[in-house]
């Protein structure tokens, strides 16, 4: 038995006679041909013996073959491989005008901006910057290293214990602080420095250098009287602001014209 195939409607057709092939195959010990010369006395009508649209049974005076399983299969392979791709941002929709299926629409989703809050922790800039962002509406997940003065000198020696000399205890909890520190940086998409004017702050510098060479979007925070000692700094950072409400500005204006 053999089977043809309608490409334009899909649908499965036997064939007007079978084959000497296919009759040999059909019954081996007596072939229902005549003479040295064999002759197929096939009379099976040609007839639809499915649908490609639709699980059918292929019906015959002798068997019958079914082909739901094989439908099925070659329907979803093709559905799988001919389905549209969704950029990142954008959504499938249904379309009212096309039933056959999703159709690729652009529509812009709203991302959620990481913002790394580094840099001095003695005063309240980081709350003034979080406060005013979620006035402006912005959706930013913010981060920023452990702001607990004390916990931060001394977690190496509370959780691997004390050392007799301080650079060993400083060595344990600045490994231990950079677990926090460095993880955050690389998830951040932006990162915000402040240098305050009353300590020298080495760590904030360091910050800086690392999520430059990042690659991340660096804005430095700082007093005019700074200028001078962080221009390698602030030469490698995107902007620089003098006051928190200026990096506010900043952020609302990056994210809200995306």
């Amino acid at each position: 038995m053999s089977l043809s195939i309608d490409r334009i409607s899909g649908r499965f057709y036997s064939p007007n006679r079978a084959g000497i092939a296919q009759l040999a195959e059909h019954q081996l010990p007596k072939l229902r041909v005549a003479g040295s010369s064999p002759v197929s006395r096939s009379n099976i009508e040609p007839r639809i013996i499915g649908d490609f649209s639709g699980f059918s049974a292929l019906l015959f005076p002798e068997e019958a073959v079914w082909v739901t399983v094989g439908t099925w299969f070659v329907q979803s392979v093709a559905a799988r491989f001919t389905s549209p791709w969704a950029p990142p941002n954008s959504r499938l929709t249904a379309s009212p005008r096309d039933t056959r299926g999703p159709f690729l629409e652009e529509v812009r989703m709203p991302r959620q901006w990481s913002v790394y809050l580094s840099g001095e922790i003695h005063t309240g800039w980081r709350e003034e910057i979080r406060s005013g962002c979620r006035d402006a509406g912005l959706d930013i997940l913010f981060h920023s290293p452990v702001t607990d003065h004390e916990a931060s000198d001394l977690c190496g020696a509370w959780i691997l214990g004390d050392e007799e000399k301080k650079f060993w205890e400083d060595r344990k909890g600045a490994g231990i602080n950079a677990i926090r520190t460095q993880t955050l940086l690389r998830q951040s998409d932006v990162v915000v420095v402040r240098f305050g004017p009353k300590f020298r702050q080495w760590n904030a510098a360091f910050e800086a250098g690392v999520a430059a060479a990042l690659g991340k979007p660096v804005v430095t925070l700082h007093d005019e009287e700074l200028d001078h000692a962080l221009k390698e700094v602030d030469t490698a950072a995107l902007a620089t602001a003098r006051e928190p409400a200026q990096v506010v500005r900043i952020l609302e204006y990056v994210i809200r014209q995306g």
